[in-house]
């Protein structure tokens, strides 16, 4: 540190010298800052260009696989619903079915022919007397 009152001129250099350099270090800062800034506009030029290219040739190209997909998964869906249909219907006539062997199990078929029964102590067979 050098005391002003004993050497005013060295002072008076050093101020000098210190705003020269200050003044330095702003232009290379405005430099720096013209510099980032026309690196960033150039970088910008090519994320939009990059933008337009995804637009023009990326972008239809998916709309169709899109388009292509969802046509195959509308029809998936189609044929879902079609077999669940014929699923229900056939089960639906299994049910009826196992109704119908059920009851048709408690069918005597000698009985349906011929009417057994008794009248008094005889038998009887289609309302004819036994013995």
């Amino acid at each position: 540190h050098i005391d002003e009152r004993r050497h005013p001129h060295a002072t008076l250099a050093l101020k000098a010298d210190m705003i020269s350099s200050s003044s330095e270090t702003a232009d290379m800062t405005v430099a720096s800052k013209i510099s980032e800034r026309q690196y960033l506009l150039e970088e910008l030029q090519s994320i939009r260009q990059q933008r337009n290219h995804l637009r023009q040739n990326v972008l239809p190209t998916l709309h169709q696989h899109l388009d292509e997909l969802n046509i195959r998964h509308i029809t998936a869906q189609q044929t879902y619903q079609c077999e669940l249909s014929i699923l229900e219907s056939t089960r639906t006539k299994r049910i009826w079915t196992e109704k119908e062997y059920h009851q048709a199990c408690r069918w005597h078929a000698l009985s349906d022919m011929f009417f057994i029964w008794h009248r008094g102590p005889f038998g009887t067979i289609s309302g004819i007397r036994l013995g």
